[in-house]
């Protein structure tokens, strides 16, 4: 028998069985085998090829997909940054004179808080057996008496400190 060539499509293989045996398959079982292996080689072949071209094709959407992200992100920056007017650093020392930047996580009010308490843990301000409404009326006190000074410290009502503090994770407090 000639040496069976590979058939990438059932059609194709029914073909060449047709016009080369006349609907006969090959007589000996050995070389039915071979044909049906040239058969399956090429669909596993024509296999491969598929799945090479579907990865070519995910990782063509991929790279749209990443081109679309980066250029939403570069007009959310652009826009971003026309929003914002620049501040003089003399306007922004002065903000910001009272309120420390960041504290253990905290900013703003909370901040502020972390760093009272921290002055009156130095100085002694509160005593061992201090109960969680007379702190926060306390430090509403003087975040009154801090805002008079400064009008970028916006004092907190005392229930509101009192509802925070454990949040913040600030009570219990430890006197020293």
């Amino acid at each position: 028998m000639a040496k069976p060539t590979k058939y990438n499509t059932l059609k194709e293989f029914a073909a060449a069985i047709e016009s080369e045996h006349r609907g006969h398959l090959p007589a000996t079982p050995e070389d039915q085998a071979e044909m049906l292996g040239h058969f399956f080689e090429g669909l596993i072949g024509a296999g491969e090829t598929i799945r090479s071209a579907l990865d070519q094709l995910h990782e063509a959407e991929a790279e749209r997909e990443l081109r679309k992200q980066q250029s939403l992100a570069r007009a959310i920056a652009g826009e971003l940054t026309r929003q914002s007017p620049p501040q003089s650093k003399s306007k922004l020392k002065q903000s910001n004179d009272l309120l420390p930047a960041e504290i253990n996580g905290l900013r703003g009010s909370g901040a502020w808080i972390a760093d009272e308490l921290r002055r009156m843990k130095t100085d002694g301000d509160i005593p061992n057996n201090v109960k969680i409404s007379h702190l926060a009326r306390e430090l509403e006190k003087r975040m009154r008496k801090a805002n008079r000074a400064d009008a970028s410290v916006r004092p907190l009502k005392w229930q509101s400190i009192k509802n925070q503090l454990p949040y913040w994770g600030l009570w219990p407090v430890d006197p020293m």
